[in-house]
């Protein structure tokens, strides 16, 4: 079996994407999966350079969620703040996987794009699922579907993720999309 770094990485990146509206500990795995996938492949391969352009776009989410954990610390219970600061440090991995990306020739972005768009749907798709579930099993009429019962937190609460933080994530794929559109 030989070892194709290309299809590595794209598969890393759509797997990063894919993982982020899921569970923590998941999305956390493929992070330091693909830091240390990237750091031993920048160590085999020293002579190429980082890639630095077209950055700053994957900053927008870890600074969404670093600057309220900031503020907690100042202001709130030290002990709440400090674990909620440890529960978001894997997403500072995430644009210091793309810094340590260096194939040139590779539209990273797209497959990360589509990884996240993949993730996400799926993510609609059994959250969706469970609330028809739950109207099918307790006979509700069909216009319950956008009742307060099954929106914020009970619309999400298959997977335990918070409602704000699947919108971020949504609007991140959207501002990709457009950037994408806007670049070509």
């Amino acid at each position: 079996m030989k070892f194709n770094s290309e299809n590595n990485t794209i598969a890393l990146f759509f797997l990063i994407g894919f993982s982020l509206p899921f569970k923590d500990q998941f999305s956390t795995a493929v992070m330091i999966s693909a830091l240390i996938y990237f750091l031993i492949e920048l160590k085999i391969n020293k002579k190429d350079s980082l890639k630095f352009n077209k950055i700053s776009k994957y900053f927008f989410v870890p600074l969404l969620l670093f600057i309220p954990r900031i503020y907690g610390l100042i202001t709130g219970n030290i002990d709440v703040a400090t674990n909620e600061l440890i529960r978001s440090a894997p997403y500072f991995i995430f644009p210091v996987i793309f810094l340590l990306q260096k194939k040139k020739n590779l539209c990273i972005e797209k497959y990360f794009f589509y990884g996240l768009l993949s993730g996400l749907i799926l993510f609609m798709i059994v959250c969706e699922s469970v609330i028809a579930y739950k109207m099918i099993k307790f006979n509700e009429p069909l216009e319950y579907f956008f009742r307060w019962r099954h929106m914020n937190f009970n619309f999400t609460k298959p997977f335990d993720a918070h409602p704000a933080y699947i919108g971020i994530l949504i609007v991140w794929a959207c501002l990709l999309y457009t950037s994408d559109a806007a670049d070509e």
